[in-house]
């Protein structure tokens, strides 16, 4: 195949000492994954997954991806991978279905069960109340609330499915998507042998897989047109073809989702940089990329300077601008900006020893990839999702996506240099994929993945308060859903340490309502009306509790408040029935 990935071939040493820098990187990274696992700190929590699975999960598949990097053994496996990088390169569409096939296959058969995800949960409800997501949902944009709320709505009438289930089914077309950008990468980039390989699973194998197990919401498009993008955007650089896809990609990735904007430089920048005279692609991708601002534009913008520079462009608690720019580079945001780039793109973290191989690379595929990378990279520094990078990981999946495909980019560009040192092929493809897999094993197994939010919220370094609060709380309401009450209640109770919220005061009273600490609840559904007197759950909690302590004139008081707040509410009869009875002297 033709169009080299380097103007200038370096000496055979070069290359050779570079190769060993990757090598040693992959075996650092690898070294650290297992020793970590033995290690109680949760400061580096991406790592260590082998501590919170079982054999079979953990250690089987990280011995695996470690003895790859033993030379004999790439050695031996080198041949039937470069036969099947050949492959790749001949039937690239063949193989790009076929691609599709075993992408959805593996999210379909790993569903997510620990639902600990971004706003998972709240999804879900959203569509078995049928809610109006314009109240939950007011940053989303069209196209989401479209296939992720009234998509579903619809639909659950029609299908006998849980709605879990039916979330995983329309998420499999974008698990497609993401398999045959994949399979496309080596065309894209004129590969072929193992080094294809390695570079199609480096661009499907990132922790961003977790998206496609039953997450409805626009991360998993956004994840899906990114990758596309990115390949679209390598074939623009090598020969001008790839134009319209990636105007497309990014057109809709942003009717998806905001962060759609982030893929305009690339866009752009493939318009100005394609070589050859293909005006007429260029005017219709230019055209598609008007549509795509006029209609979404005003909404994404309106979204970014409103409720994101007050949600999520500053840390919780920053009072000035000075304490905006001094959270961003906080130690523990730092760590976790690297924990999630190495969740959503393991081989990243082994970015630096790339770094000659990027100084080499041809002026216009690096352009186009600093295109595509750098706002990636500037929204994972600076965003500063609500509910922590942990779980609000799905923030910064086209971040991750955009990592991978720069990832693939360099290591097809230093394994082309060498074919001699093809063998590293396979210990590189499975220092991405291994990870990945094993964050969607994690997420499917409920308890190892409770056990792992547990130990992350409860370790050090301390998370904000923000952090402990939500985490706390999904916790209890994992431990509610389980009927395991009394965990529940302590795990509501240090909810309630870190942020005084009356919700979270309300679900801790309620769970020692259930355990029959009535006095207990009575104090703190108290507590929660008086910071918020509109709180009509809190109320409602109140005049329970009230009543069962014979609190008649507290329940009363529930009685009246209930009445002004919602007069249509279910518990009144049963609270006025009881005040009848309690006056008339009647047990």
């Amino acid at each position: 195949m033709s169009a080299p990935l380097t103007e200038n071939a370096p000496a055979p040493d070069a290359v050779d000492l570079e190769l060993t820098g990757v090598w040693i990187a992959l075996a650092v990274l690898a070294a650290a994954r297992a020793g970590l696992a033995f290690n109680a700190s949760m400061a580096l929590w991406s790592l260590p997954l082998p501590r919170w699975l079982p054999f079979r999960w953990g250690w089987l598949p990280t011995l695996a991806a470690s003895l790859a990097l033993v030379p004999l053994i790439g050695r031996r496996a080198a041949p039937s991978l470069a036969r099947l990088g050949d492959a790749f390169a001949r039937r690239p569409l063949r193989l790009a279905c076929l691609a599709a096939v075993v992408s959805m296959a593996v999210v379909w058969a790993l569903p997510d069960r620990t639902l600990f995800l971004g706003d998972f949960a709240m999804r879900s409800g959203t569509i078995l109340a049928d809610k109006d997501p314009a109240h939950l949902f007011p940053q989303a944009m069209p196209l989401d609330i479209l296939t992720h709320v009234r998509l579903p709505q619809a639909l659950k009438h029609a299908v006998a499915l849980p709605v879990q289930d039916l979330l995983r089914l329309l998420a499999l077309p974008c698990a497609a998507l993401l398999g045959m950008a994949a399979a496309l990468m080596p065309a894209a980039l004129a590969i072929e042998g193992a080094a294809a390989i390695a570079a199609a699973l480096i661009v499907w194998g990132g922790g961003y897989l977790g998206m496609f197990t039953g997450y409805g919401k626009s991360a998993i498009e956004l994840t899906a047109f990114t990758a596309i993008a990115g390949v679209a955007a390598l074939r623009v650089a090598r020969d001008g073809r790839g134009l319209l896809m990636l105007a497309v990609a990014t057109a809709l990735a942003l009717a998806y989702h905001r962060s759609g904007v982030l893929l305009l430089p690339a866009a752009i920048a493939g318009i100005v940089l394609a070589p050859g005279s293909w005006r007429t692609t260029r005017a219709l991708a230019a055209v598609v990329l008007a549509a795509a601002l006029v209609a979404f534009g005003p909404r994404a913008w309106h979204v970014i300077t409103t409720f994101d520079s007050l949600h999520h462009l500053a840390p919780p608690d920053a009072r000035s601008t000075l304490g905006r720019w001094l959270g961003v580079v906080a130690p523990v945001h730092l760590l976790d900006v690297l924990n999630v780039t190495a969740v959503l793109s393991p081989l990243a973290l082994a970015l630096p020893a790339f770094a000659p191989q990027l100084r080499r690379a041809p002026r216009r595929e690096a352009l186009m990839m600093a295109a595509l990378i750098l706002p990636a990279l500037a929204m994972l520094l600076l965003t500063r999702p609500q509910q922590g990078l942990l779980r609000d990981r799905d923030v910064f999946a086209q971040a991750g996506a955009a990592l991978s495909v720069l990832m693939a980019w360099l290591v097809a560009g230093l394994l082309r240099s060498a074919p001699g040192r093809a063998w590293l092929a396979l210990g590189i493809a499975l220092s991405a994929v291994v990870p990945s897999v094993q964050w969607l094993g994690l997420m499917h197994r409920q308890n190892d993945g409770l056990r792992m939010v547990r130990a992350y919220i409860e370790g050090k370094p301390e998370r904000s308060a923000e952090d402990r609060a939500a985490t706390w709380d999904f916790l209890g309401t994992s431990a509610m859903v389980d009927h395991h009450v009394e965990e529940a209640a302590a795990c509501f109770a240090r909810a309630v340490q870190a942020a005084d919220s009356p919700r979270l005061i309300g679900q801790w009273g309620m769970t020692e309502t259930m355990l029959g600490n009535y006095s207990r609840a009575d104090s703190l559904f108290r507590r929660a009306v008086t910071l918020n007197p509109d709180f009509t759950l809190g109320w409602v909690g109140l005049g329970a509790a009230a009543s069962w302590i014979g609190d008649t004139a507290s329940c009363a008081e529930a009685e009246h408040r209930i009445g002004a707040l919602d007069p249509a509410n279910a518990v009144l009869p049963q609270l006025r029935g009881y005040l009848e009875r309690a006056r008339a002297g009647r047990p």
